[in-house]
């Protein structure tokens, strides 16, 4: 599978109130870290050329990545983290939009998806950090 965008794959022309539901699994996977993570991540790498598609629906961050079926890479998550695949719905507002309930783009759907083993390592390196503050 290439590493195209989430944006190729949705239909905004059909959406309702500017609302797609999308499956994950399929043409992308998402990574649900809290707020508080997320953030951190964004504020580092978010303007960067790793970073991938970025959905803001607070108190959560999705991160968008290349499908991966290899379990290994997401075997540490924490607890506070999701991973959302097949079967799993995100609904997400047209980019350029706020919504209430779906947030808003951070970083478009147009951007390249993120590699699912760059994402795990920087998501590592994120919560041990938060994880040593919180120890203080």
């Amino acid at each position: 599978m290439t590493n195209t965008s989430a944006q190729d794959h949705w239909n905004w022309q059909h959406s309702r109130g500017g609302l797609v539901t999308v499956e994950c699994g399929r043409f992308f996977d998402a990574i649900r870290l809290p707020e508080a993570l997320g953030e951190r991540i964004f504020a580092t790498w978010g303007h960067g050329a790793l970073c991938g598609p970025v959905l803001h629906a607070s108190p959560w961050m999705y991160f968008l990545t290349v499908p991966n079926t290899d379990d290994f890479t997401w075997q540490w998550l924490s607890n506070n983290c999701e991973l959302l695949r097949t079967g799993r719905y995100l609904v997400c507002p047209m980019p350029g939009l706020i919504h209430p309930a779906a947030g808003r783009w951070l970083r478009g759907p147009e951007a390249k998806l993120f590699s699912p083993t760059t994402l795990a390592s920087i998501i590592g390196v994120f919560e041990d950090q938060l994880e040593r503050e919180a120890a203080k």
